[in-house]
């Protein structure tokens, strides 16, 4: 529907903070909105209480099995309305011009695919989210853009999707990548629009220098997003020292410190291989 934005909500036991969060879209100064919750397979009942008490017009809410917030938001995304698709995780909470901000550079710009903003944290730690400025370089290194940030529907469908194979947090970032590959254009609106909350098991605040996480990173390379990083190889190799020079991969232990080391430097390996079969 034309000018229309879905504001995606997947939601795993989080009765605690759902009503602040669907309350941070009612309160839009943008009125052409729907909202839709998808209860990934909730187990707690006091959680699935409160989400069956939520009723207002332009609501939808469905519930499938659990099987992440990739599978959730796809599901949602499938039977929405919106020409503009919003994320937004169900503890999180958006600014009351967010929408409006965002949807103005997407009419605006026909080529632009992402419009996100700064953000702050609340919760278990407080103050900026201290993410880079965009550039290609440092968003093919490591994802510099939070899931909740305004794209096209039509670009969804282009690229499949969300890929639900992707887990550890980094489905979001192999679904930017893939906007990216479509040629998009990326804006950040120099506000704090976005509040994301820490919680004592919050999922990035957990995972953020596990190995899995390096195979996740590992694998988008090398399979999923390859011609990418080819065409951006010099921009991506000059990030990748400069992360060393600021030593941005710090670890807990020497041991891990010297297994990211050795996976950096694979992963260098791989990229220069392909730029030199590319050039045969």
């Amino acid at each position: 529907m034309k000018d229309f934005v879905s504001v995606i909500i997947p939601f795993y036991n989080d009765g605690e903070y759902i009503q602040e969060s669907v309350n941070s879209v009612l309160n839009q100064t943008y009125s052409n909105i729907e909202i839709i919750i998808v209860d990934d397979g909730s187990d707690d009942a006091n959680s699935i209480k409160i989400l069956n008490q939520i009723e207002f017009p332009n609501l939808k809410k469905i519930r499938i099995a659990h099987h992440g917030p990739s599978a959730a938001r796809n599901k949602a995304i499938e039977i929405c309305n919106g020409e503009w698709i919003l994320p937004l995780d169900a503890d999180d909470t958006i600014e009351s011009t967010y929408i409006a901000k965002a949807v103005y550079i997407m009419k605006t710009n026909s080529n632009m695919g992402i419009v996100y903003c700064l953000a702050d944290q609340f919760g278990e730690a407080k103050g900026p989210w201290q993410l880079p400025q965009f550039n290609m370089g440092k968003m093919l290194l490591n994802n510099i853009i939070f899931v909740t940030a305004l794209f096209r529907k039509k670009d969804w469908d282009k690229i499949g999707g969300f890929d639900e194979t992707f887990e550890h947090g980094i489905e979001d970032y192999d679904f930017w990548l893939s906007i990216l590959g479509l040629g998009r254009n990326v804006y950040q609106i120099p506000e704090c629009l976005f509040h994301y909350r820490i919680k004592k098991k919050s999922r990035n605040k957990n995972i953020g220098n596990s190995m899995d996480l390096l195979k996740g990173y590992f694998a988008i390379i090398q399979n999923k997003h390859r011609n990418l990083y080819i065409e951006n190889f010099d921009q991506f190799a000059n990030e990748i020292r400069n992360a060393f020079i600021e030593e941005q991969y710090k670890c807990k232990t020497l041991h891990t410190k010297y297994k990211i080391k050795k996976y950096i430097s694979k992963l260098k390996r791989k990229i220069i291989n392909l730029i030199i079969r590319k050039q045969r």
